[in-house]
């Protein structure tokens, strides 16, 4: 385990929250899936069954393993990264991280903003705004995104599709300061945040399911019906009851589904 830690307060906070622990090496394979989802899983593994905190309508498995985040210049946290029964994951947060990127938001929104204020344009509609903003997001921050996580260019649709409502929501939680009702805790998680392309990438290695896929164009000599005539619609409604549910427990920051 890395020394940049003080692992003996860490076990000890395992303790205090009512969890046990056993150091071993976490298997190469779930080692990898958690490395793809941006944290490093070390050999310490914890039984979060009886933790006090932990919801247990979650249905959490018998694995959790400890993980801190591969790009600790942003975040020097350190969790329990949990698996779910309904194939899903959460977060159980140890040791906050002491990082803080508020100047550099400042900075980046200051600059985007007198840029875009300096763009002269007529009169617009709340529909033009709709798609101005649509087309801004795509090209550039959902772009970057794509970059980052590496997304094979035929799966790039497939991936906004995917990936864009849940961007959508979240901007939307973040911004309104949504709270659960029960537990006051916010409805929007920065380390599930964070997770959630990497997530969708490996629910695209893994197959695209049907909604998600580009619609596929006639040929030369094909003629689209009318049940073809316009592109699938994106939907950016509210959150599924099971993931809001996930997203606002008390302790544990649920993840995405395995399957849509």
């Amino acid at each position: 385990m890395s020394n940049a830690y003080d692992w003996n307060d860490i076990k000890n906070r395992i303790l205090s929250l009512g969890g046990t622990f056993r150091e071993e090496a976490v298997h190469p394979q779930i080692a990898a899936y958690i490395r793809e989802l941006g944290y490093e899983a070390h050999p310490l593994i914890v039984d979060v069954s009886q933790m006090d905190r932990v919801d247990e309508d979650l249905g959490v498995c018998d694995l959790a393993v400890v993980v801190t985040s591969t790009q600790s210049e942003t975040n020097n946290g350190v969790y329990i990264f949990v698996f779910l029964r309904d194939h899903s994951y959460g977060l159980i947060n140890l040791v906050p991280s002491t990082i803080s990127k508020a100047p550099m938001i400042r900075k980046v929104t200051g600059d985007m903003t007198t840029a875009l204020l300096g763009v002269d344009h007529p009169p617009l509609t709340p529909f033009d705004m709709v798609e101005i903003a649509g087309q801004l997001l795509v090209n550039t921050f959902l772009k970057d995104i794509q970059i980052a996580y590496r997304i094979p260019d035929d799966q790039k649709e497939s991936f906004l599709r995917m990936y864009l409502p849940k961007f959508l929501v979240n901007i939307a939680y973040y911004y309104t300061g949504a709270v659960d009702k029960k537990t006051g805790k916010p409805m929007v998680n920065e380390e599930i945040v964070d997770m959630q392309p990497a997530y969708i990438r490996e629910q695209l290695r893994q197959g695209v399911p049907d909604i998600f896929k580009p619609e596929e164009k006639p040929g030369p000599e094909e003629t689209p019906s009318s049940d073809d005539s316009s592109p699938e619609e994106i939907s950016t409604g509210e959150p599924s009851p099971e993931e809001t549910k996930h997203q606002s427990s008390p302790e544990v920051s649920a993840g995405e589904e395995r399957s849509s």
